[in-house]
């Protein structure tokens, strides 16, 4: 019994490793400024992302809520749990659609998987350079992988107003985020920089 347990484990982890050598060549190289992360379309505990055709879709008052905090677990294990989410597993289904969205930020966090998280309730939108009404109040997450949001968690704070374009996604996690590939923000004192 005791040898079996052994070997199972042993499997088990050549089996991890394999899925992490497999999911590092492609997400390290993706890590360039000119490419956003890649993953596969999420195809396992997806939470069934809604058909939306529109950033006007997007913004329906069920699907933009304000999101609590990111945890510990979420922050300290996510160099564990992103390579099954960019696999595809409780991971991200992309829109045909991008957007421009300027928020105030509410809240920021860093995971050791190296993206930053910034929470947003948005202030404006614009998809295809038209602005999309906002009736109620929205809120959204702004996803910044690595080759985006390196400088980002450090210069943007509470309270400032960020503008972000990206692709609109499900997280399997269950709610709506961007993944921007451009993000300026404004600081309080009026200065602002494009990253």
């Amino acid at each position: 019994m005791r040898l079996n347990l052994r070997h199972i484990i042993s499997r088990f982890l050549q089996f991890f490793i394999l899925l992490m050598a497999l999911f590092a060549s492609p997400w390290l190289s993706a890590q360039s400024k000119a490419a956003p992360p890649r993953h596969l379309k999420c195809w396992l505990l997806c939470r069934h992302p809604p058909r939306l055709s529109s950033a006007q879709h997007a913004l329906m008052p069920e699907l933009s809520r304000r999101q609590r905090p990111l945890g510990w677990w979420a922050r300290n294990l996510a160099f564990l749990t992103t390579p099954f989410k960019q696999l595809g597993i409780q991971g991200w289904h992309d829109y045909p659609f991008s957007g421009t969205i300027s928020g105030v930020i509410y809240q920021i966090a860093k995971s050791n998987d190296g993206f930053c998280t910034i929470d947003v309730r948005v202030k404006s939108l614009q998809q295809d350079r038209s602005e999309v009404d906002l009736i109620f109040d929205y809120y959204l997450r702004l996803e910044l992988s690595r080759s985006v949001g390196r400088e980002i968690c450090r210069q943007v704070h509470k309270n400032d107003t960020i503008i972000a374009t990206g692709k609109f996604l499900w997280d399997g996690d269950g709610f709506l985020e961007i993944h921007p590939f451009c993000v300026e923000r404004h600081c309080p004192s009026g200065l602002n920089f494009l990253l």
